[in-house]
């Protein structure tokens, strides 16, 4: 890899992802529908497949990596109301147990500078700004800029910068990746605007989430 004008197959792209991280145990795709877990209708995120590293004490080791088929049903992983329509999504991502979060930012900032070729000035963070419930992520922040030009880290308040589920359980901060892949006609416009409308010309392309902080019910 290593080109990022080339067109890469999603296989090709699996390919140098388990490359690169091959030394964590991996897990491939199941059926979209969790038999092993009927509160779940379908498997529509990542998380789904971690629910019992929750459910009791974190599994020991490195930790995993892993490739998931996912139902997006709406414009989001977890809305079920949203029904205009479906799409189906593969995952790639790692699973950590315990402190890595250092480690785990600069293995990810390798892979998609050095091993997929995108230059930093194209990549853009957003990580959780805080709220009256919970501080801002400061680390993270503090990380992106060292690799990173400082225009191109920004805090962010929206929905996706925290992950939780109903407000109660598991929950914590997230870092947002993105790439501005735009040609001339959008060189002059606002990247931050486009990242907050959600544009094609810059999709989110990894969402780092540290699950370290637990919910009470309402508290979001």
């Amino acid at each position: 890899m290593g080109n990022p004008t080339k067109r890469w197959s999603g296989a090709v792209i699996r390919r140098e992802f388990f490359k690169h991280f091959g030394e964590l145990e991996r897990w491939y795709s199941s059926p979209l529908i969790l038999v092993e877990d009927f509160k779940a209708p379908l498997l529509q995120t990542a998380m789904n497949r971690f629910k019992q590293s929750f459910m009791a004490d974190l599994p020991s080791g490195e930790g995993s990596t892993f490739s998931f088929k996912c139902l997006r049903i709406g414009d989001t992983l977890e809305d079920f109301n949203d029904t205009r329509y479906h799409s189906l999504t593969e995952l790639l991502g790692t699973w950590h147990p315990g402190e890595h979060r250092r480690e785990v930012i600069l293995n990810l900032l390798e892979f998609l500078q050095e091993e997929c070729g995108l230059g930093k000035e194209c990549i853009y963070a957003t990580y959780f700004a805080g709220d009256e419930n919970f501080d801002a992520d400061t680390e993270c922040r503090d990380i992106m800029l060292e690799f990173l030009p400082k225009e191109n880290v920004s805090s962010s308040t929206v929905k996706g910068s925290f992950w939780n589920v109903d407000g109660s359980g598991p929950c914590g901060p997230c870092l947002g990746i993105y790439f501005d892949c735009s040609d001339l006609a959008y060189e002059a416009r606002d990247p931050w605007t486009r990242i907050s409308l959600n544009h094609r010309t810059i999709p989110q392309i990894w969402s780092l989430v540290f699950v370290q902080e637990i919910c009470q019910l309402n508290i979001l």
